[in-house]
C-alpha cells in the first residue's frame, strides 16, 4: 500500500512590524515542549513582557479528522517567532482563552519549529504568530503539513502589513511622478 504524499496546504509569508496588533497581557511561556497529536498539551502558563506583536492566520481542515502539523520559520533577531493555535480569535489580554497548542519554542535564524493538532473534519482554528520582544521586526513563514489537498488557509493581514504595502506603493508612485516631471 502506498502512503499518501504530504504537501503544504497553508503557505503564508508575513512579517511582524511596528503598527501590528499587540498582546496586552503576558506572553505564553516557551517551555520547549511542542504540541503533538494524541495528547492535548496543557497551557504552559505566561511570562512577561506584554506588548508583543502578533498576526492571526485562519485555517480550516476540509478533510477527514486527522493530525495536522504546522511549521513556523522565522528570520528574526533575538527570541524569534512563536506559533500558537486557538479555537477562536486570540484574546490579547488573556492568551490562555481558547488555547489549543503551541510550538514550545521560537523560531529564529530560520530554524523550524512545529506544532501538531488532532483536528476534526471541518474544524477551523486560528494560528497566531508572535514575536519574542516588543521592539523587534520579524519576517516569518508558516506552512501546514497534512494529507494531500485536505485543508484551506486564509491569511488575515494585519494593519501593519497593509500600511507597509500602501506606503511602498505611495513611494513608488511619488518616485515615478518625480521622474516624469524631470523628463518634461
Amino acid at each position: 500500500m502506498l502512503a499518501t504524499p504530504a504537501q503544504a496546504a497553508m503557505d503564508v509569508y508575513g512579517a511582524l512590524v511596528s503598527g501590528d496588533a499587540v498582546i496586552t497581557g503576558d506572553r505564553i511561556n516557551r517551555n520547549g515542549t511542542a504540541s503533538t497529536c494524541g495528547a492535548a498539551k496543557p497551557f504552559p502558563g505566561t511570562l512577561p513582557p506584554s506588548g508583543l506583536r502578533y498576526d492571526q492566520l485562519g485555517y480550516t481542515n476540509t478533510g477527514p479528522a486527522q493530525c495536522v502539523t504546522f511549521q513556523v520559520t522565522g528570520n528574526c533577531p533575538g527570541s524569534g517567532a512563536m506559533l500558537t493555535a486557538y479555537s477562536g480569535s486570540l484574546n490579547p489580554a488573556d492568551v490562555s482563552v481558547g488555547y489549543l497548542g503551541d510550538s514550545g519554542a521560537s523560531s529564529n535564524n530560520n530554524t523550524v519549529q512545529s506544532l501538531s493538532l488532532d483536528m476534526a473534519a471541518g474544524q477551523s482554528i486560528q494560528l497566531v504568530v508572535s514575536n519574542g520582544t516588543a521592539v523587534e521586526d520579524c519576517a516569518y513563514h508558516v506552512t501546514s503539513i497534512e494529507p494531500l489537498g485536505t485543508g484551506t488557509a486564509a491569511a488575515v493581514p494585519s494593519l501593519g502589513q497593509w500600511g507597509l504595502a500602501l506606503t511602498g506603493l505611495l513611494a513608488a508612485g511619488l518616485g515615478a511622478r518625480r521622474l516624469r516631471r524631470r523628463a518634461a
